[in-house]
């Protein structure tokens, strides 16, 4: 958790307020990492389990003044 807690800050200047991992359902299991920025916008990066690359970033829209969204996730 600690790893992806560093990736997601690195991605995400600010503060990390939840992490949760998620197995897919058999797929490769990620860390959801919540990050409140300096702006006070909340994004979510989702850092692979076993790589510990950050592969999506959203920002929540509705409670942020930011229009900035970062999604480089593949499709399976």
């Amino acid at each position: 958790m600690g790893q992806a807690v560093d990736t997601a800050l690195n991605k995400v200047p600010g503060t990390a307020t939840s992490a949760e991992l998620d197995d897919h359902h058999g797929k490769t299991a990620a860390w959801h990492v919540h990050v409140t920025d300096n702006r006070g916008a909340a994004h979510e990066v989702t850092v692979d389990a076993q790589t510990g690359k950050d592969t999506a970033t959203h920002t929540d829209q509705t409670h942020s003044g930011s229009k900035d969204t970062d999604d480089d996730r593949e499709d399976d």
